[in-house]
């Protein structure tokens, strides 16, 4: 089977290194895979940088017009993307002959709505988002009008011109979609329910299967090498942050948590590390450790097994890589009960959930997790391997990619030409 995975780039931010992974992984056990991106960062020889001509759109300026909202009417941070822009997807599809098509993260004028919608090969469309079924955004918060149609979103301002835009990306999408049978994997089971409860993929097949890590990169194997390299003494128990400019993701109030730790009567030497930079409103002191930025995944897993717990305060997320990666590393894991990460955090067996949504309450559960022993890391670090195993995920995706493409053969088959799309 030759599958051909399309995404924004291949090692920058969480969905597309998912997507390079899962390459990998299905090279791995024979799968003629390819990825094109737009951007290239690994040697992978079997990822291919699109070409000019594949682009079509200069470089410079594409993505932006697709984040119009955002620019000129958006409430929050987080994105609204319109959908508009793309590459040649059809001169792809003519360059790799898949048998199926294997879509991740594509927004920032990577396809749009309508290039999917003329696609004539199987698609199967990995939802790291909510944005394949919503009006534009791609974490809807409280919002629930993407069961219907996105109309009025009460993330563009009142009295902004633009403010039925949603409900007009909304309507494009089930134009361009409605006849075309796109399926989807979800790598949680919370986003599988959000995207059938949706008016767009109410009726689709959608399989829930797991992302996945490598576990000969993130291991346990560097723990006490990066302690030592950190300064880290052997009494201190060490905290791991992952800053994120989102605020879904929660980097506001890790300030107040580590006061909150900072403060209490809990006998513990905490050291608390940053990877990716801290928040604005942080104040260093001598127990904050900034680690080099870096995109050598051997030196993240080195950080990972240094640390005693990994902190993660995202109000919305779908299945967090830095949790399983962690979790690889045998590093339990202090979290919010909030989206896909219910699914990969049990309260004292892999780290704690805390009670509410508040510092307080994430701060006692980073202590809860900081009481994990030797034997209960090497637990985890094996059920998380069970988990997140490559081979076992890659053969999940093949297994259902090859009952899609059968019943495409049962229709009849076609070739097809970039003149078609």
């Amino acid at each position: 089977m030759r599958v051909l995975i399309i995404s924004g780039e291949d090692l920058a931010g969480g969905g597309h290194r998912a997507a390079f992974r899962l390459h990998q992984a299905l090279r791995g056990i024979g799968v003629e895979s390819f990825m094109a991106v737009r951007r290239k960062h690994s040697s992978d020889s079997y990822v291919h940088k699109m070409t000019s001509s594949e682009l079509g759109w200069p470089p410079i300026g594409r993505g932006y017009l697709d984040l119009l909202p955002s620019v000129l009417c958006h409430r929050k941070d987080e994105p609204i993307s319109l959908g508009l822009q793309s590459v040649h997807l059809g001169k792809l599809i003519a360059r790799f002959k898949p048998d199926i098509v294997n879509l991740h993260w594509i927004n920032s004028g990577i396809a749009s709505i309508r290039a999917v919608g003329a696609l004539k090969v199987p698609i199967v469309w990995t939802l790291h988002d909510m944005w394949t079924f919503t009006g534009g955004c791609h974490y809807s918060g409280d919002c629930t009008q993407y069961r219907e149609s996105c109309a009025q979103c009460p993330k563009i301002k009142p009295l902004c011109g633009l403010s039925a835009i949603t409900h007009w990306v909304h309507r494009r999408k089930q134009k361009s979609w409605g006849n075309n049978s796109i399926h989807a994997i979800t790598p949680s089971a919370w986003m599988r329910e959000l995207a059938l409860s949706s008016s767009l993929f109410a009726n689709s097949n959608i399989n829930h299967i797991r992302n996945c890590v490598n576990p000969a990169v993130f291991n346990d194997e560097q723990r006490q090498k990066t302690r030592a390299e950190l300064g880290l003494p052997v009494s201190s128990k060490a905290i791991l942050f992952s800053s994120a400019n989102q605020p879904r993701k929660g980097a506001f109030i890790i300030p107040d948590v580590i006061r909150h730790l900072r403060t209490s009567t809990l006998e513990n030497d905490w050291r608390f590390l940053f990877m990716g930079g801290t928040p604005p409103s942080l104040e260093l002191n001598q127990d904050i450790i900034l680690l080099p930025r870096t995109t050598d995944e051997r030196r993240v897993a080195g950080y990972y097994a240094a640390s005693d717990i990994y902190a993660l305060p995202s109000l919305e997320d779908n299945l967090p890589n830095t949790i399983s990666e962690s979790l690889s590393c045998g590093t339990p894991v202090a979290a919010f009960p909030t989206g896909g990460i219910v699914e990969m955090v049990s309260n004292g067996v892999n780290g704690y959930l805390s009670n509410e949504k508040t510092a307080s309450s994430l701060a006692n559960a980073i202590y809860q997790a900081s009481l994990f022993n030797m034997p209960a890391r090497n637990a985890i670090a094996t059920a998380a391997y069970k988990l997140y195993a490559p081979q076992k995920i890659a053969r999940e995706h093949l297994d259902f990619f090859s009952l899609l493409t059968k019943a495409q053969l049962n229709q009849g088959s076609k070739a097809y030409k970039a003149d078609e799309f």
